[in-house]
């Protein structure tokens, strides 16, 4: 008989990562574990210094970073982020889990509920729920309730890309000092989500004036 090894796992939503917290993560690691290792593009990588020494301050993405003793792996991929820290020793694996999973989720794009289900689901159900609604009440849907749909029809669009394409992006400069430069794509989805919640806020009350005057 033999026992398998204790570990812990995690997937996370989208994330941007800069060289601050890649910075972390390799500090992380090298106090804890052994043979720290970045890979990308078919090579490997002793720090992440090098790595930015090789290929510049840019964005990049599919990154794998590795370490032993305890065994960790993480994968910044294209369209998965998910970190995996194994070892016999479960304190020890708990706290380097823990403390890396801090940092990744600091930098996980906000809000994080469309990007996962049945979040990512809401959107779609909703803007074709108020089309329903003013359809079936004889007042036009489409020139009514239209707006909420093709804004929650851009959402989901910007989502799915983000998820498929863009799920882990890791940026090799410091970040930003500017609010709106730092928070871009997360402003930008508040913006669209404060714009669906007011197309929704305004059809449903009609919707109760006609059928509760």
């Amino acid at each position: 008989m033999k026992k398998l090894d204790k570990h812990f796992s995690k997937e996370f939503t989208p994330v941007i990562l800069y060289l601050e917290d890649l910075n972390s993560i390799e500090r992380i690691l090298r106090e804890k574990g052994e043979d720290f290792a970045i890979k990308h593009a078919d090579c490997s990588y002793d720090s992440v210094r090098e790595l930015v020494q090789e290929t510049g301050p840019k964005e990049i993405r599919e990154v794998d970073i590795e370490a032993k003793k305890p065994y960790v792996s993480i994968h910044l991929w294209r369209t998965s982020t998910r970190v995996r820290v194994g070892t016999g020793d479960v304190t020890l694996a708990s706290g380097i889990f823990h403390q890396v999973e801090e940092v990744i989720s600091h930098s996980q794009r906000r809000p994080g509920w469309i990007y996962k289900f049945p979040g990512n689901l809401i959107l779609i159900i909703l803007g074709n729920l108020i089309y329903a609604v003013f359809n079936a009440s004889g007042h036009g849907g489409l020139s009514t309730g239209g707006p909420l749909i093709v804004l929650c029809g851009l959402l989901y669009a910007w989502m799915f890309w983000v998820a498929l394409s863009r799920h882990s992006l890791i940026r090799l400069y410091e970040k930003p000092a500017g609010f709106v430069t730092r928070n871009r794509d997360q402003l930008i989805i508040q913006t669209f989500t404060a714009l669906i919640s007011a197309v929704a806020g305004y059809l449903l009350a009609t919707v109760q004036k006609w059928f509760f005057p």
